[in-house]
């Protein structure tokens, strides 16, 4: 998984879509999130999509607080767990999401 970057609003409900270099098929997968700065790790539901291409969808809610969220996926396969992005190549070890308030929230 590239280290992506995204923005979005608070409020906002839509799917967003995260992707993986790996195949999926017969792996579990969590998406995680943690706030910036705080100890506390939220689970994100999301569904594999595209197991062969490695693509998985997480809903936005609109539940997340304002701020920046570091974000990664954990696959789990085989009793080995691999979390993506890793930090080869780019070094970022994180996604990352803003939520930025909207003007009515």
């Amino acid at each position: 998984m590239e280290p992506p970057m995204s923005t979005v609003k608070t409020g906002d409900i839509y799917p967003i879509t995260l992707t993986v270099n790996t195949d999926l098929t017969g792996a579990t997968v969590r998406v995680l999130a943690r706030k910036w700065y705080t100890d506390v790790t939220v689970i994100l539901p999301a569904t594999v999509t595209d197991a062969a291409a490695g693509v998985i969808v997480h809903q936005l809610d609109g539940a997340l607080e304002v701020g920046d969220w570091r974000v990664e996926v954990e696959v789990t396969r085989g009793g080995e767990v691999v979390t993506f992005p890793t930090a080869q190549g780019s070094g970022a070890q994180y996604a990352t999401l803003h939520v930025v308030p909207d003007l009515e929230h």
